[in-house]
């Protein structure tokens, strides 16, 4: 297994005053930089996290740090700011402080911002090839919901799973694979091309609305399988629906920590009980390395039956 991961990108980010932190790193598994206003930096690790003495931020590096990930130009960026992150470099930047509610623009924005919690985007070459292993029904892939609590790496699964998939480093053959990737943190595209290894049959649509894009992707890609993360809404549902009847498996995330707590979602709910997967997966991680907390199994003729007994 190989992986690697952005932090040089995010390193050139941040203020001159932290540029102490890119000698003060020595290990391999950071996840998270957070910087918060009169507060020490922390570090966080897969197995806790550091707080970096002689290191305090003040308002003015974390504006700075901001009008960086921005590229000095917020506004191209209000959107994601609306929903409280930024993507850069398929490293989200989570954003915390004051928000209010703009009429004119039907969005809120932030007044002030007080924090910045930055995620380390990291490729782990090979470690998601059990989950393929899983997935695999006859000469296909089978759809496929992957749940885990927030952190635990599903972003990196998913595009472990693209990778895998559109190669062919399985026991089926290759698949055309497509990306409905809204936040651009499984590719990180630049000018519409992945940064990011997804395999050499991957077709990406990023910085849209995954419904729009999967619908997009059918009608002109003709995909083999449709990959895409952190589904939950009405609209994510419906187009799932019409990718499945189409013919096309769908490998998709959501947030949760147990097959139940999908259950209690009705957009969720509803994908199960109409057969549009046919497994769901939990996944969990244990030093550095993914693994099943629970697997479950469903076709057309049970699956009614497991949402019963799941929810």
């Amino acid at each position: 297994m190989s992986a690697h991961d952005s932090r040089g990108e995010i390193y050139g980010m941040l203020p001159e005053s932290f540029s102490r932190l890119r000698d003060l790193v020595r290990r391999d598994d950071l996840e998270e930089i957070r910087i918060r206003v009169g507060k020490n930096v922390q570090l966080v690790y897969s197995d806790g996290d550091e707080l970096v003495r002689d290191m305090v931020a003040g308002k003015s590096d974390v504006a700075r740090l901001v009008e960086n990930i921005c590229r000095h130009s917020i506004y191209a960026f209000e959107k994601e700011l609306s929903q409280g992150y930024i993507t850069v470099e398929g490293s989200r930047v989570g954003i915390s402080g004051n928000m209010v509610y703009d009429v004119a623009s039907r969005r809120w924005r932030f007044s002030d911002i007080s924090g910045c919690n930055i995620r380390i985007v990291r490729e782990c070459e090979g470690s998601s090839r059990w989950l393929v292993d899983a997935m695999i029904r006859g000469a296909n892939i089978a759809s496929t919901l992957i749940v885990s609590e927030p952190g635990v790496g599903k972003t990196t699964a998913l595009r472990d799973i693209a990778r895998i998939v559109s190669n062919g480093e399985c026991v089926i053959a290759p698949k055309k694979v497509f990306i409905a990737d809204e936040r651009n943190e499984i590719t990180a595209s630049v000018r519409g091309v992945p940064r990011l290894n997804v395999g050499v049959r991957t077709d990406v649509i990023a910085c849209c609305d995954k419904s729009y894009a999967m619908m997009a992707a059918i009608r002109a890609l003709s995909p083999n399988v449709i990959i895409t993360d952190e589904i939950g809404t009405d609209d994510d549902a419906r187009a799932i629906c019409e990718a499945v009847n189409c013919g096309v498996s769908v490998i998709a995330s959501a947030h949760g920590d147990c097959a139940e707590s999908v259950m209690r979602r009705p957009s969720l709910k509803r994908l199960v009980s109409d057969g549009a997967f046919e497994s769901l997966i939990v996944i969990g991680r244990r030093d550095g390395m993914f693994y099943a907390k629970q697997s479950h199994r469903f076709d057309k003729e049970n699956a009614i039956k497991a949402v019963g007994r799941l929810a």
